[in-house]
């Protein structure tokens, strides 16, 4: 395979990334607006047995993220091989995730101003959420670090997953060059259950090794399909 090949195969690949990221943004939007908006338990139920409940698992458009999270990442310090390529890394991370959650907690923030009676017409979940306006002093530590932003960005704790597994990243890479990718993925079965609850995110590391597993036979599977 020549360079100008591999070049468009890598193309091509990252296209369809960006598609099935977009497929996956719908669905986490779609199982938001379901969620909160009152809806008859039977049609409800109903709805989500048929073949279009597929739009509205965001748990599972959550997961595939993260997997992709995974590969990409590893796509990313594979191609890297200049000097400092780790505080470039994390650099570009913090970059990538931090500002967007400082500019999602503000805009709550300033929606959540003023009058807001939502008693009437939405469901109760999205009215305590439209409802809640943190205080102003409390404002600059929930921009310190991607979080819920303590109740003003409910949605803020998957940020807080990307930032915390790009920093055990490289260390995630680093343990599969020197084992196997079958031994990283038994390592994020083992991390499913978090002895403690601040670790919690370590759940989703099974995702993100995943993610690794599939970079490293990215060319075996293209080939297979």
């Amino acid at each position: 395979m020549t360079d100008a090949d591999r070049r468009k195969l890598s193309t091509e690949r990252e296209s369809a990334l960006d598609g099935l990221r977009g497929a996956g943004a719908i669905a986490v939007m779609a199982y938001h607006v379901f969620d909160f908006f009152p809806i008859h338990e039977g049609v409800r139920a109903a709805l989500l047995a048929s073949p279009v409940g597929v739009l509205f698992n965001g748990l599972g458009a959550l997961h595939v993220f993260f997997v992709l999270s995974g590969h990409v990442l590893a796509l990313s310090l594979g191609r890297d091989d200049r000097p400092a390529r780790l505080p470039r890394f994390y650099a570009r991370r913090l970059l990538r995730i931090h500002p967007p959650y400082v500019a999602a907690v503000l805009f709550a923030w300033v929606m959540t101003l003023g009058p807001r009676r939502f008693t009437d017409g939405p469901g109760p979940m999205l009215a305590s959420t439209a409802c809640f306006h943190l205080p102003a002093d409390l404002l600059p530590r929930a921009l310190m670090l991607p979080s819920m932003a303590m109740g003003q960005l409910p949605v803020g704790w998957s940020l807080f997953v990307e930032l915390a597994m790009s920093l055990l990243f490289p260390l995630l890479l680093w343990f599969v060059r020197r084992t196997h990718p079958l031994a990283l993925v038994a390592l994020g079965l083992l991390l499913v259950w978090p002895a403690h609850p601040r670790l919690g995110f370590l759940i989703f590391t099974f995702d993100f090794t995943l993610g690794i597993a599939v970079h490293l036979a990215s060319d075996r599977i293209g080939a297979a399909l």
